[in-house]
């Protein structure tokens, strides 16, 4: 699909979305209409800055981001730190923080 294809979906999707509001949750809208609002983005796509969608697998290990589940992305393991250590972590924050300072600005 090219982009102004995506966009005319976008915009009969909202304009159906619009008459529901309330009743039906479309996220990116949603998102979207409350960092407009000033509520700020709780979807790290919608921020600045990533770093608070975590994961942790079935062994125990935490990942910086639930879509960057990669060796290079462990934190550590929850039966040797805390989750509020590993997530206030130096290597938490930088991963935050490359959104901003290493991402193309076009994106």
């Amino acid at each position: 699909m090219n982009s102004k294809k995506y966009g005319e979906f976008l915009i009969d999707v909202f304009n159906e979305w619009i008459d529901d509001l309330g009743d039906i949750y479309v996220q990116i809208f949603e998102e979207a209409a409350s960092a407009w609002a000033g509520f700020g983005a709780r979807l790290c796509v919608f921020s600045k800055e990533c770093g608070k969608a975590s994961v942790m697998e079935y062994n125990g290990d935490l990942y910086s981001c639930d879509h960057f589940v990669k060796p290079e992305y462990k934190l550590e393991n929850i039966k040797e730190k805390a989750i509020l250590e590993m997530m206030n972590s130096k290597q938490q924050q930088e991963f935050g923080r490359a959104k901003k300072e290493k991402l193309n600005p076009k994106c």
